[in-house]
């Protein structure tokens, strides 16, 4: 048997009439739908644009996030640093070294902190209340922060003399659970302070009904006001 020549016309003929032979591509190995497949052709340099783009928002991403997680990291060793040291002119130089490197991250928070406590350890209220006032203004609501911030800033109106402002600082604090007992008896305490016996009393009734350590304490400061309270008004009525 003769092998058949695959130049015969009568090959080239039927080649000719069966059509170009179309290639797959890979989305047509995919099996997706045609009206899919034919959208996809259409728009493909579109498709790989944001393809690309996507591609470098990732990367972006990640060069941001490992540039905030190297700041937390140094903010947090320079902090610490500064807390290990026990003059507080020599701390408070390296806990505004944090504050200007630093200043959005948490370790510039605590360095703020720390030097508004330098401030009223060293007698200026004054600079101390401002301190932590700014810092009140920077926390969010829902802050582990706020109740420490601003017991901080009462004890510091409290010493400064603003009883007013204190009271208000102190009565702030009640709501956070854990400070409800310290807030009632440092009202009780600036209460006794302005003369107030009688909002003294209700302020220590408060703090006592809060079952704590200092209850035992709050109750014998209470019975101590009621009865120079009771004396007070034998006094007034026998006059």
């Amino acid at each position: 048997m003769s092998q058949q020549d695959i130049f015969d016309s009568k090959i080239i003929r039927q080649a000719e009439q069966s059509g170009p032979h179309k290639s797959s591509t890979l989305l047509d190995e995919l099996g997706l739908p045609p009206k899919l497949t034919s959208y996809i052709k259409k728009n493909i340099k579109q498709i790989q644009l944001v393809g690309v783009c996507f591609m470098l928002l990732v990367v972006a991403w990640s060069v941001f996030d490992y540039y905030l997680e190297n700041k937390r990291s140094e903010s947090s060793t320079m902090l610490t640093a500064a807390m290990q040291e026990s003059d507080d002119l020599l701390r408070a130089d390296l806990l505004a070294a944090v504050v200007d490197r630093h200043s959005s991250t948490d370790a510039a928070i605590w360095a703020r902190l720390e030097q508004s406590h330098i401030s009223e350890r060293s007698g200026d209220y004054v600079k101390a209340i401002a301190g932590y006032e700014t810092i009140l203004g920077d926390l969010s609501t829902g802050s582990p922060l706020l109740p420490l911030v601003r017991y901080s800033v009462a004890v510091a109106c409290e010493n400064q003399g603003e009883l007013d402002k204190a009271l208000k600082y102190y009565g702030d604090i009640v709501q956070f659970e854990g400070f409800a007992t310290q807030g009632y008896a440092s009202q009780g305490r600036v209460y006794e302070k302005k003369g107030d016996l009688v909002k003294a009393i209700e302020a220590y009734e408060k703090a006592g009904d809060i079952v704590g350590p200092e209850q035992a304490l709050i109750k014998n400061r209470l019975k101590y006001l009621q009865a120079a309270a009771g004396k007070v008004g034998s006094e007034t009525s026998a006059n």
